[in-house]
């Protein structure tokens, strides 16, 4: 019995000796199958680079949805107050005595009364004898002839209140490269403001090539940017943001009291011009208006001419002022009619009004490309002539020589209004929008009579000078 409980036993243990042995050879197995993967290098790589071109991407896609979306929030955010537009008001033709005489005994007459109302009684002399008018005259001059210049230089102290100095930076690199700075500098008017900003006439020959525009107020600079140009006389109106002038600065602003240089009331009264008229600018020059009557032949234009006696800089830049403080014209200085070469000269006010508004309120200036003249009345009867805009010359390659207009065309409607002179047919182009087709009818001489014809003209931007 004890035997064999020995033998179950030795069973028992060989039992689980064989059993030891599978489980240690089945967890050898197990160690055996586990192994690491390799690395694959190249696969890597590209997860890695598809990862950072994603990010690229997703960055990209943000920063343009950022530029795109910001102003439009920002503009719901802080919305900005609508510009206003520039409007002068209309002129009233100023009516001399002299004009309403009927005859030369009424001019006479009235003569007399304003030399009686400047010498009601008579000046004595030393010796209490009566004297003339024109030798009182002259004693009164000579007294106050210091007193005259000290008021001419307060009324040139107020006009110069509105006028500014505008200058033009360039950059430039010089061969050791080195960055250069150099400044133009031109005067220039406040003629306006929009309520967001401050518009300043200046001649654009000192500005085209301009990398920044800065505007003088006393001591201080403000950047400015250039709101629009006039090619054909050479203008442009600059801006400076209302925001960027401080309380103090805003109370010394003058805006510029625009008078009239219609008619012919201008012809031997005392102007000066202001600004820079010899070069340099806070100068002034004293004289009178030579002649009113010239028309400059620019495109699309009647614009005339002031001429003075008072000679100055080539260079010249400014206004020309009445004896009330107002602008009557602005220097000009390529009129090439002129052989005094020094003699200043400057673009009436009047027909420059319109033109001003233009480049204030943004808009590009219209250009056709004829040039013609106002022909009187009794002239177009005389030839039996239709009336309506004369054209003398239409430049070359111009939207007027597309359209088939001619030297010689005279234009009698312009998008069915009727046209009675050249000056009626260029206010209308003043009005005209760029891109805008104008309808135009036409007489043409064909075998010595005039045909009507019938022309459409696209309006175009002016050419660059």
């Amino acid at each position: 019995m004890r035997k064999k409980e020995e033998i179950q036993e030795k069973e028992l243990k060989l039992q689980q000796a064989d059993l030891n042995t599978e489980i240690t050879s089945e967890i050898t197995f197990l160690q055996e199958k586990i192994k690491e993967r390799p690395v694959n290098k190249a696969k890597l790589v590209r997860r890695t680079a598809l990862t950072a071109a994603m990010a690229m991407v997703f960055g990209l896609v943000a920063c343009v949805t950022f530029l795109l979306l910001e102003p439009v929030i920002n503009r719901i955010i802080y919305p900005e107050e609508k510009a206003e537009v520039v409007r002068f008001p209309e002129e009233e033709q100023e009516v001399n005595p002299e004009d309403m005489a009927a005859d030369e005994e009424e001019l006479q007459i009235i003569r007399e009364e304003e030399a009686a109302e400047s010498n009601p009684d008579g000046v004595a002399g030393e010796a209490g004898e009566e004297i003339s008018p024109e030798e009182a005259a002259k004693a009164l001059l000579l007294e106050n002839y210091q007193e005259m210049y000290t008021v001419l230089g307060e009324l040139r102290a107020e006009v110069e209140k509105s006028i500014v100095s505008v200058a033009a930076v360039t950059s430039d690199v010089n061969w050791l490269n080195d960055t250069l700075e150099n400044t133009g500098v031109t005067s220039g008017l406040i003629v306006a403001d929009n309520g967001r900003e401050l518009l300043i006439l200046a001649a654009y020959s000192a500005l085209k090539d301009a990398d920044s525009i800065l505007v003088a107020f006393g001591a201080k600079k403000k950047e400015a940017t250039l709101k629009e140009v006039d090619h054909a006389t050479g203008l442009a109106v600059v801006a400076v943001p209302l925001q960027a002038l401080d309380e103090r600065e805003r109370e010394k602003i003058a805006y510029a009291a625009l008078g009239s240089s219609a008619g012919h009331s201008l012809v031997g009264r005392p102007v000066m011009a202001v600004g820079s008229p010899v070069g340099i600018g806070g100068s002034a020059c004293y004289g009178i208006v030579t002649s009113q009557g010239a028309v400059l032949g620019l495109a699309d234009s009647r614009y005339r001419l002031l001429t003075t006696d008072i000679y100055g800089s080539r260079n010249a830049s400014g206004v020309l002022a009445n004896m009330k403080g107002e602008i009557v014209g602005v220097l000009y200085n390529a009129y090439e009619g002129n052989d005094m070469l020094n003699g200043l000269c400057g673009i009436g006010i009047s027909e420059l009004k319109r033109t001003i508004e233009k480049l204030s309120n943004g808009e590009k200036m219209a250009y056709l490309g004829t040039r013609g003249v106002d022909i009187e009345a009794a002239t177009y009867q005389e030839y039996g002539m239709p009336r309506g805009a004369y054209v003398t010359n239409v430049d070359m390659d111009s939207p007027a020589m597309q359209a088939g207009l001619q030297n010689g065309d005279i234009i009698t409607k312009a998008d069915g209004a009727d046209i009675v002179s050249y000056s009626d047919f260029a206010n209308l182009l003043m009005r005209s929008q760029v891109g805008q087709n104008m309808k135009l009818t036409v007489a043409r001489q064909r075998q010595g009579e005039y045909q009507e014809m019938t022309l459409t003209v696209t309006l175009q931007e002016q050419p660059k000078k």
